[in-house]
C-alpha cells in the first residue's frame, strides 16, 4: 500500500504556476512540451520532489509539487532557467520567456490537494485542447492519464501517493478519482484563468490561533520583544519581519498549520508565508529560538 501523503512534516506542497511573458506562448511545438517534461523527469527526482498533478498549455503550466521546506525556489529556478535557455536558442531569440519566476501558494491539507488535482487536470478541457475526460486521459501533457492508468507513470509523477488520497485500493481509488473529475458542480477552468491561481478548495474561514500555534505567537513576541499587534501587523520592519519568518517556518513545517491561518495571524498574504519559510529555517538556528525556551535577547543580525 502506498504511504499516505503528509503535508505537516518537513516537506510542504505548493500549487505552482508559470506563464509566458505578457501571455505569450511558452510551448510552440511538441519538442517544447517534451523538453519541459524531460526536465521535470530529471530534476524532480534529483531534488527529492514529488508531483501530484500537472498540466501544460500553450502559454502556461500548472504543477502541484511537494518539496523540502524552502526548496521550491531552487527547483523552479533550475527548471525555468534551463528551459528558457534551450527555448531561446532553438527559436533564435533573446530575452525573458516567463512572466516573473513563478507563482505559488501552499496546499492546506488533503481536501485542498484533492481539489487542486481536479482543477489542474481539467485545465486542458477548459482551454479547449481536449473535449472530454476520455480525451484528457490521452492528452500527453498532463498527469491525468497516469492517474487513470491510461499510460505508465513518468519518473516524477507520484501516482501511488496521489491515488491514496481517494482509496487505499488502487482500483477503487481510480473509480473515485474518475467520479470526482466528472462532477459538474464546479465549472472547468476557462482559458482566461491563468493570470490567477484558484482560491482554496473551501470557503474562507479564519479561526483564532489556539494551542501550540497560540503559544508560538506568544513565544515569538517575547523572544523578539514585540507586542502581539506588532507581530500581526504585516509591517516590514526588520525585527518584525524576522519574527514573522520564524513563526511561519515553525507553524507550517513543525506544527502543520495551514498557510491561510498563518497568513491571517501575521497580517500578510499566503505567498508571503511561502516565501518566508527558508528565511525562517535559518533564523530559527541563528537566533536560538525554540518553543518552551526562556526569552533571550534577539540576534544582533536583526
Amino acid at each position: 500500500m502506498a504511504r499516505r501523503i503528509r503535508l505537516d512534516g518537513a516537506a510542504v506542497a505548493h500549487h505552482v504556476m508559470v506563464r509566458g511573458l505578457d501571455g505569450a506562448a511558452i510551448f510552440l511545438d511538441g519538442d517544447d512540451y517534451q523538453d519541459f517534461v524531460d526536465r521535470l523527469s530529471r530534476l524532480l527526482p534529483e531534488c527529492g520532489a514529488r508531483c501530484f498533478a500537472w498540466a501544460l498549455m500553450s502559454n502556461h503550466a500548472h504543477l502541484v509539487l511537494q518539496t523540502d521546506a524552502g526548496a521550491l525556489s531552487r527547483v523552479m529556478r533550475r527548471l525555468n532557467t534551463g528551459y528558457a535557455v534551450r527555448f531561446n536558442r532553438g527559436k533564435g531569440r533573446r530575452g525573458y520567456v516567463f512572466m516573473d519566476r513563478f507563482r505559488s501558494r501552499l496546499v492546506e491539507g488533503d481536501a485542498d490537494l484533492i481539489g487542486l488535482i481536479r482543477y489542474v487536470h481539467l485545465n486542458p478541457i477548459g482551454a479547449g485542447l481536449v473535449s472530454s475526460l476520455d480525451a484528457l486521459a490521452e492528452y500527453p501533457w498532463s498527469g491525468h492519464g497516469a492517474l487513470t492508468g491510461a499510460r505508465d507513470a513518468l519518473g516524477f509523477e507520484a501516482v501511488e501517493q496521489t491515488l491514496s488520497l481517494f482509496d487505499e485500493n488502487p482500483g477503487r481509488a481510480r473509480t473515485e478519482l474518475l467520479a470526482w473529475m466528472a462532477r459538474d458542480s464546479e465549472p472547468a477552468p476557462s482559458q482566461a484563468a491563468p493570470r490567477d491561481l484558484p482560491p482554496p478548495a473551501g470557503p474562507e474561514r479564519h479561526r483564532e490561533p489556539h494551542g501550540d500555534f497560540a503559544e508560538l505567537l506568544r513565544a515569538a513576541c517575547a523572544h523578539y520583544s514585540l507586542a502581539p499587534e506588532e507581530l500581526g501587523s504585516g509591517l516590514k520592519k526588520p525585527r518584525i519581519a524576522r519574527a514573522r519568518s520564524v513563526v511561519a517556518y515553525i507553524a507550517v513545517v513543525e506544527l502543520g498549520e495551514g498557510g491561510r491561518a498563518v497568513a491571517h495571524a501575521l497580517g500578510v498574504s499566503r505567498a508571503a508565508i511561502s516565501a518566508a519559510l527558508d528565511r525562517g529555517r535559518r533564523a530559527v538556528v541563528e537566533d536560538g529560538f525554540r518553543l518552551g525556551a526562556a526569552p533571550a535577547a534577539p540576534s544582533g543580525r536583526i
